[in-house]
């Protein structure tokens, strides 16, 4: 691929928020200055600076219909491009205080057996055998799962570090409890990670347990004033799954990614990670929002 002066032009023509949000806003129809104005958020004059900026980048067009002026993209493969973007498994693996951050109040939450404690443990760099770690029943914090555990902390620096990471039980009686009472179980965090299990597909249509309660998850999140960020870990994808056809990207993306995207309210930060603990807790970014 040669990299000519139209790819540049088109990159930096995508490199601001409010002109990502201006493409979006044309794919369905074309729309005026001041519907653009109105979706973006911006004044009138920095509307305009930005859409002749798209329209010199050779990614919007204009045509009068009457005294108005509209504006609509001038190729639609842009959205085959966005779409792209934002489907592709990033090589960046970012390190385990872009998951976990030591100020912010953590909840753990997905069914039975998902591997939620697990994750805990490695993100929180605590060694254990992880057969001899116990389903967790009801609410219970970082100290409380390792006590319940016989697991010592040693470094009490580690244990203040991670106190504010919370796990909630996956069974159905728990899963009742806290969709109960949202309020009093879920918004009070500034994160909150759901993990699912891609090898447990009970249920007469694969994963449909984990996704109707990750869809009552994501709804009742849309009331959090405190939430920055939803994670969701699509676990226990070992390196050996994706030579076997059940696990294979186009099944994923068909069963967990793109619903879970389709899924997804506006109002949620998120992000989509692949997981696996074969070796020590590794993931991969699938899929982010980015533009809000």
């Amino acid at each position: 691929m040669n990299i000519t002066k139209a790819h540049i032009n088109v990159l930096k023509g995508l490199a601001d928020d409010s002109r990502l949000k201006i493409v979006l806003a044309l794919r369905d129809k074309p729309l005026n200055a001041g519907e653009i104005e109105n979706i973006i958020g911006k004044s009138q004059s920095s509307t305009s600076q930005q859409l002749k900026k798209m329209e010199n980048a050779k990614i919007l067009r204009s045509k009068k219909k009457g005294i108005m002026k509209y504006f609509e993209i001038r190729n639609r493969q842009i959205f085959a491009l966005l779409d792209s973007l934002d489907g592709y498994v990033s090589v960046i693996s970012p390190d385990e205080t872009e998951i976990v951050g030591r100020d912010e109040k953590i909840l753990v939450l997905g069914l039975s057996g998902s591997g939620k404690t697990s994750i805990i443990m490695n993100l929180t760099h605590i060694n254990s055998i992880i057969s001899e770690i116990k389903p967790t029943q009801g609410l219970k914090n970082f100290e409380a799962i390792c006590k319940e555990n016989g697991i010592s902390l040693g470094n009490k620096e580690l244990s203040k570090n991670y106190k504010n990471i919370y796990e909630y039980g996956g069974s159905i009686e728990d899963r009742e409890v806290i969709l109960s009472n949202p309020k009093k179980y879920l918004l009070n965090y500034d994160k909150v990670i759901f993990v699912i299990d891609i090898q447990n597909r009970e249920g007469p249509i694969p994963y449909i347990n984990a996704m109707n309660y990750l869809k009552d998850i994501m709804y009742a999140l849309t009331d959090s004033q405190r939430l920055r960020e939803f994670i969701i870990l699509l676990h226990k994808l070992d390196p050996t799954l994706d030579i076997h056809t059940e696990f294979s990207d186009k099944y994923m993306n068909s069963k967990l990614i793109n619903p879970i995207k389709k899924a997804m309210p506006p109002e949620l930060n998120y992000r989509v990670y692949a997981t696996n603990l074969v070796t020590n807790f590794r993931k991969e970014l699938i899929t982010r929002s980015f533009i809000r």
